[in-house]
């Protein structure tokens, strides 16, 4: 869904509601196209290569080191105890990981490299080796080595109320 979410991010006024298949991986870059928007990429769950187009419809972002160690710790903790990170929220005197998400800088497609790791969550079409990107994070390899449901878990629930961009 496309649109803007209320001040206390309970609601989310659509602007545009998208259907179809949807997909979400955790990967490392194998090339950029800048030229054409598209990275080639490595799937680190099906060890087969992806293509993801970036187009101005995504949102891709970067997570500071600080916070991807301390999401990491998190997952760690978690997996030590067999049960999901802790949800924060309203009541908690804690805003949730998709308000955090919200307010990163944008990342430019030439700030990304070769070997960098990425979680990309994405439409697909016909081809199962191309994914076209709806949300891209990057700064995320403490995660992958920390839980291998941090992809599904952080990725889920982005949203991006206020910059008219995808939930």
């Amino acid at each position: 869904m496309l649109g803007n979410k209320n001040e206390d991010g309970s609601s989310v006024k659509a602007e545009r509601i998208i259907s179809g298949s949807f997909r979400q991986i955790a990967a490392t870059i194998s090339s950029i196209h800048a030229d054409t928007g598209e990275i080639r990429v490595n799937d680190l769950a099906s060890k087969k290569p992806v293509t993801i187009t970036v187009n101005s419809s995504s949102v891709l972002k970067k997570l500071p080191t600080f916070l991807a160690t301390r999401l990491s710790q998190r997952y760690q903790v978690s997996a030590a105890n067999a049960a999901p990170p802790p949800a924060a929220g309203p009541g908690r005197g804690r805003e949730d990981l998709g308000q955090v998400l919200d307010r990163l800088p944008a990342l430019a497609l030439a700030d990304l490299k070769p070997g960098d790791a990425i979680m990309v969550s994405g439409s697909t079409g016909a081809d199962a080796g191309h994914l076209t990107a709806i949300t891209l994070l990057a700064g995320v390899e403490p995660l992958l080595t920390a839980s291998p449901n941090a992809t599904r878990d952080i990725m889920a629930g982005w949203n991006f109320g206020g910059e008219s961009a995808p939930e």
